[in-house]
């Protein structure tokens, strides 16, 4: 059963004004070509051979060597790095915690409040290991995933203390995603699947978690019990972007998953808040869009427009780039976002 959520059509090709103020561009001198991710007011930036920590100025804050084929991950305030077997955990201002050898591979990490974890070994014979920050191994798990693929995995609860994790059942007639839940040292809490439809995306959001595949988007309560009244369909629409705050309703973004191509050719966004699904129509296409403190971004070739949840309007702002925007590549915490022209990168602060 799903409940029916308001629809509210926002056409915005009828109303959007031009505001004349210029936006704040700083040239961030770094290649395009480099791994990039958000981290908090700051940018992570992995070379193929060191990781850098810049400001939203661009300015080098710190720099860790972790050699070739390496990943990472972050919170606001912890990095976790990765390369063969070798682990790294950093503080922000990148003091590694801990460094090890940790004699099998690693094929992905990430990393919470409290806790990291690590998925060591290979697709079918992976194990998760759950550690503190200092390294310390907490917790373990190798039963659950025997024989099935380790999607992906996080931390949620106010401070991080429970586990979600997503497997791909590939010896059942059709694939099967499967969702599980634990505490951290503890039990496992749950355990549902989620059916042939791979999802692609899980959040928590006031206190619930929310699945995202390519048919509908999911609510469970902390021991996997399903939320009914609470299902969305979003077939044909694809998450672009959230807002989730520590407490209260978060913000999901959706664009039409035919218009998200190489290149972006967005001329729709749909916003799903609490009871409301709000759908808007831009004034132009685009090439990324965001959601920002209760307000939608989309940012085209040399305009970035702006809507509130409750209006009927976007309001547009010149956006000067040489060579126009390519590509939304990270959003920071603090109002900016790091935006390609397909040559240079540059910072944005969004009015």
């Amino acid at each position: 059963m799903i409940v029916a959520i308001a629809i509210i059509a926002f056409v915005a090709s009828t109303f959007f004004f031009k505001e004349s103020s210029n936006l704040q561009i700083v040239k961030i001198p770094s290649p395009i070509n480099g791994a990039y991710k958000a981290f908090g007011d700051k940018i992570l930036y992995y070379n193929g051979n060191t990781v850098y920590c810049l400001s939203d100025m661009g300015a080098t804050r710190w720099s860790y060597d972790v050699g070739m084929e390496a990943g990472f991950d972050c919170s606001d305030e912890k990095v976790v790095l990765w390369a063969g077997s070798n682990l790294y955990i950093l503080d922000k201002n990148g003091n590694a915690s801990f460094t090890d050898n940790l004699g099998t591979n690693i094929i992905f990490a990430h990393i919470g409040k409290q806790f990291m974890g690590v998925v060591l070994g290979e697709d079918k014979a992976s194990r998760l290991s759950i550690r503190d920050h200092k390294g310390i191994q907490i917790d373990e798990e190798a039963d659950a995933f025997m024989n099935d693929v380790v999607l992906d995995f996080g931390f949620f609860g106010n401070d991080g203390e429970f586990l979600w994790t997503l497997k791909l059942d590939t010896d059942s007639t059709a694939p099967n995603t499967i969702l599980n839940t634990f505490e951290v040292g503890k039990m496992n809490t749950g355990e549902v699947s989620l059916g042939e439809y791979i999802t692609y995306e899980v959040l928590f959001e006031n206190a619930r978690l929310r699945t995202i595949n390519t048919r509908r988007m999911s609510t469970y309560d902390y021991r996997i019990s399903r939320e009914t009244a609470e299902s969305v369909l979003i077939y044909g629409w694809q998450l672009l972007d959230s807002q989730i705050p520590n407490k209260g309703d978060g913000a999901m973004l959706f664009a039409p998953s035919d218009q998200l191509t190489n290149p972006k050719t967005i001329n729709e966004l749909r916003l799903v808040m609490a009871d409301k699904d709000i759908r808007y129509t831009l004034p132009m296409s685009c090439i990324g869009a965001i959601v920002h403190n209760n307000y939608v971004y989309a940012v085209a070739n040399s305009t970035i427009y702006k809507a509130a949840s409750n209006r009927r309007y976007f309001n547009s702002y010149p956006l000067d780039l040489e060579n126009g925007a390519r590509e939304i590549v990270a959003k920071l915490n603090n109002g900016k976002i790091l935006v390609s022209d397909g040559i240079e990168l540059f910072m944005v602060t969004l009015p």
